[in-house]
């Protein structure tokens, strides 16, 4: 079998099915809103994995097809819609660690803090934001060929001229946003799995345990992001193969809350497969 083929039966399979189990579990979460602020935030990264997975879907697609679906005019927007997914994304990764911190350091405070109002605006802001940069970036004359597009050849999303992007502001500000973000997550996320600790020989409320459970599933739900931001920054991804590597760990990225959280969080598990009222 070509091997086109066989990258193109994976790209598609794989975030299809995982696709359509995200939308069962986002259903879930949505039906969970109302026993913490913390499902609406996670409802909102959700949806930009699922938009995310959406793509690796139609590269598979385009991959079996032979041919990309939009002509390479056009092509900008494959950036575009990646970028303004990806980045509401990352942001969301930050938003969630400062809600468990404020969860475990905070909790007399937290529903105050983080009330459904707030957790909507947040949300908001972080899509707002990440598409801010997206539209943003594209002011200051950095070519077309240095954004990332469906590279059906390379199976994954790379820049039709790498260097066009190593001389561009791109890297510099991605490295950034990054950095930040990691550093903002691991103090948060250390903070939290400290106070877990020392709280787990104590009597602990059943409110409680669900936050730290779900503090414990957004942990585990960052770390495929720090793998990944760690790969990309030390790797050199040159190879169709190695591409289609990486490809799955961006899937696996935004796919894993989708398996944490029905695994882990029971108030999200038992609205699984109830009927709507």
């Amino acid at each position: 079998m070509d091997d086109d083929v066989i990258a193109g039966l994976l790209l598609t399979i794989i975030p299809f099915m995982l696709i359509v189990w995200y939308c069962i579990v986002i259903r879930a979460i949505w039906k969970s809103i109302s026993k913490s602020g913390s499902f609406i935030l996670i409802f909102s990264q959700s949806l930009a994995d699922i938009f995310i997975l959406l793509q690796f879907f139609m590269l598979g697609l385009e991959l079996l097809a032979g041919h990309p679906f939009i002509p390479m005019e056009y092509e900008e927007w494959y950036s575009i819609f990646l970028i303004g997914c990806w980045m509401p994304m990352t942001a969301h990764y930050t938003l969630i660690a400062a809600n468990r911190f404020s969860a475990m350091t905070l909790p007399k405070m937290y529903d105050v803090l983080w009330s459904s109002k707030k957790c909507i605006i947040a949300s908001l802001i972080c899509w707002f934001l990440g598409n801010a940069y997206n539209f943003g970036i594209r002011l200051v004359g950095i070519p077309t060929s240095a954004y990332a597009v469906h590279m059906e050849s390379s199976y994954g999303f790379r820049p039709r001229n790498v260097t066009s992007l190593v001389t561009s502001v791109l890297p510099t500000t991605y490295l950034a946003i990054y950095i930040t973000t990691a550093i903002i997550v691991v103090a948060c996320y250390g903070a939290a799995v400290i106070l877990i600790r020392s709280k787990m020989k104590s009597h602990r409320s059943q409110a409680e345990r669900v936050e730290s459970r779900l503090t414990v599933i957004c942990l585990l739900n960052t770390v495929p992001f720090l793998a990944l931001v760690i790969v990309s920054a030390s790797q050199k991804i040159d190879t169709k193969w190695k591409q289609l590597a990486y490809s799955f760990g961006m899937v696996f990225n935004c796919s894993i809350q989708a398996i944490l959280i029905p695994l882990f969080g029971s108030v999200v598990r038992q609205h699984l497969f109830t009927r709507s009222k």
